[in-house]
């Protein structure tokens, strides 16, 4: 099967991320900072794997899990600082029943 891929970039101009898709299912990301080094390079089987999303200065925001293509387990929020400020936990994509965050 043909591999596609997709850019993302920072406002600034500068490449954020690629992702690499296989039949229309993302096989493979890679995270950059803004000075091009990369930050996680991320395979995902079947849907599983770990994602992440950045502040615009390219240090994590959030990082989370993935299974079959929906959220399941914990979501770490960071501040710009690098500290966990707030843990969610998914379950099939939905916001844990037990979970008390806001």
């Amino acid at each position: 099967m043909a591999q596609v891929h997709g850019e993302y970039f920072y406002k600034s101009g500068e490449l954020k991320l690629v992702d690499r898709y296989v039949a229309g299912q993302c096989v493979e990301e890679t995270w950059y900072k803004p000075d091009g080094t990369v930050i996680a390079n991320e395979h995902f089987v079947d849907g599983t794997g770990t994602g992440y999303y950045l502040y615009e200065d390219g240090t994590i925001k959030l990082k989370m899990t993935y299974v079959k293509g929906l959220a399941h387990g914990p979501a770490r929020f960071f501040s710009t600082n690098g500290e966990v400020i707030e843990v969610v936990e998914y379950v099939n994509g939905e916001k844990s029943p037990g979970d008390t965050s806001q």
